[in-house]
């Protein structure tokens, strides 16, 4: 494995002023001396945890074998990562899929898929917006209109980013947590079973009801218990 999955994120000036310093250090002192069960615990009392420490939760997970909490732990933690933060999370979850002798699932890079979801309209934008340009140089009575198109263009443009990005935040994701859920028609066990997800599938939350969780995933959807989900 990597070095930088054994690596904690050590700036601790960057990431623990809104953390109790102390016990940050400490968490990190266990977890170099090995203890990772103790290092987890730590972590799991601070307060108000930020990247780092969600990011160390994972790795203290892995190392443990509880490979869906590493995933839990590194998905909180890449929320408010930088760029290559983001990276070598991603490269860390595909450690764990590689030790679960799984493919890395496509909505683990949703925040790319959200941007490659755009390129299209991108380019229609940007189509328009050169045959609005070229317009204006030949329609002198009608470049009023065309100046509309090209500033309305611009600003649905600039919404729609916006709301990608909006919608990928407020997204609720979750794991399975078992060897095998069953997704069935409706939210109790009487309803008909549609498949079985297995172990350290990651799953989008949709509607949830006590017991039960309407989750969509690989374009189908439909209601598993709870219990055997754990949030990201």
């Amino acid at each position: 494995m990597k070095k930088k999955i054994v690596l904690l994120w050590l700036l601790c000036i960057r990431f623990c002023y809104a953390q109790p310093q102390e016990d940050f250090l400490q968490a990190n002192y266990a977890y170099h001396a090995g203890d990772y069960k103790k290092a987890f615990e730590l972590y799991q009392h601070i307060a108000g945890k930020g990247r780092a420490a969600w990011y160390n939760m994972g790795n203290c997970a892995y190392h443990m074998k509880n490979y869906v909490e590493a995933l839990v732990y590194w998905s909180r933690a890449e929320r408010q990562s930088t760029r290559q933060e983001y990276k070598d999370i991603q490269e860390n979850k595909a450690h764990v899929y590689t030790a679960l002798h799984m493919q890395q699932p496509i909505e683990d890079q949703h925040m790319l898929l959200a941007v490659v979801s755009m390129v299209p309209w991108f380019l229609l934008q940007i189509i328009l917006l050169v045959t609005c340009f070229l317009l204006y140089g030949f329609c002198y009575k009608k470049r009023f209109f065309i100046l509309l198109i090209m500033l309305y263009s611009v600003l649905f443009s600039g919404a729609y980013v916006c709301y990608t990005y909006y919608k990928t935040q407020q997204a609720l994701y979750a794991y399975t947590v078992k060897k095998t859920v069953s997704v069935r028609s409706g939210p109790d066990n009487r309803s008909h079973e549609r498949s079985q997800l297995q172990y350290a599938t990651k799953v989008r939350v949709q509607e949830q009801r006590t017991d039960w969780s309407k989750i969509s995933y690989d374009k189908q959807h439909g209601w598993v218990e709870t219990a055997s989900l754990i949030g990201i």
